[in-house]
């Protein structure tokens, strides 16, 4: 997983992952608590071949218009397992 400021103004991160074998789910749950998720984003997800290499299923998800002086905790779920990730003020 990898995530990467979305903007000029650090309101929009952009979390990528790979998985290796299928696409998989591509969302992103966030919100302000761990139990209350009120956002669920679509993302993309792309691979591609070079010569006779296959890459994984790449997903990118851009979520906006995010608050900085509010904490944020995004869910990011592959499979069975999801992660949390809190940004602190």
């Amino acid at each position: 997983m990898h995530i990467t400021q979305g903007d000029y103004d650090g309101k929009a991160v952009i979390i990528s992952w790979v998985t290796p074998d299928e696409p998989g789910p591509n969302h992103v749950q966030y919100g302000t608590s761990e139990s209350k998720f009120q956002t669920s984003l679509e993302g993309t997800v792309t691979n591609y071949t070079f010569y006779e290499y296959k890459s994984g299923y790449i997903h990118h998800c851009v979520i906006e218009g995010l608050e900085v002086i509010v904490d944020q905790i995004t869910r990011l779920e592959l499979s069975s397992l999801a992660f949390y990730l809190k940004c602190q003020k």
